[in-house]
């Protein structure tokens, strides 16, 4: 399925505000060129996928001021979905209680996310990107990650982990690679990363932590590294 050179803009739904894809297992999903602008829904602003076997491809693409009372305010790619690739696209202003620009859980194999930048998007736990896979590996290159914040966006009092990104107690395999964090903020811990009692390997290098704030560290960890 190919979606190409549309405009998502103030769409209302309970799950994927724009776009929502379940139970689709004939073929590639490839978003190229699209702009997904001021949707809302409990899950997935801009788009949600789940039991999408064949995996997805977004190219090209802005997701801007979406936003979710739950998790994912730009999408949310969910349980029993394939291999996904992410690249050159734009998260703007994105909000949601967990993973303002991206949720991802349970994704069913190896995936990246390239050429990105993540900018000023909100959530209670990670303001670029919340992570909640197991057993995969995930590249992360290339990308950057400005002024993002964690914090509780209710009212604005306790919680908020993970500015830039949230990764929770997953067996997964990271690399991070040639990345900016840059003015990101948590109210508590990890104002650029925040690892939760991750059991796997992270692998960071060439890459840029500057002026980011936090009460816990620009980076903090509860796992190995």
């Amino acid at each position: 399925m190919n979606i190409t050179s549309n405009t998502f803009t103030n769409n209302t739904a309970t799950n994927g505000g724009a776009i929502l894809l379940v139970n689709y297992g004939h073929d590639y999903l490839h978003i190229y060129d699209c702009i997904f602008d001021s949707n809302t829904a409990t899950d997935g602003g801009g788009l949600v996928t789940y039991s999408y076997n064949e995996g997805v491809v977004i190219s090209n693409t802005t997701f801007m001021y979406n936003s979710v009372v739950s998790q994912g305010g730009g999408m949310y790619i969910g349980p029993n979905s394939g291999a996904w690739s992410i690249v050159n696209t734009s998260f703007i202003g994105n909000t949601a209680s967990q993973g303002g620009g991206i949720y991802t859980v349970e994704i069913m194999y190896s995936s990246e996310i390239r050429d990105c930048i993540f900018l000023d998007n909100i959530a209670n736990s990670g303001g670029g990107i919340y992570f909640n896979d197991k057993s995969i590996s995930i590249l992360l290159a290339n990308s950057q990650f400005i002024r993002n914040s964690a914090i509780n966006i209710v009212d604005g009092v306790g919680g908020g982990t993970g500015g830039g990104v949230y990764i929770h107690d997953s067996n997964i395999n990271l690399e991070f690679s040639n990345l900016l964090f840059h003015e990101n903020n948590a109210q508590s811990d990890g104002g650029a990363v925040y690892i939760h009692d991750m059991n796997s390997l992270l692998d960071i290098h060439d890459t840029i932590f500057s002026s980011n704030s936090a009460t816990g560290g620009a980076f903090c960890s509860g796992g190995k590294y």
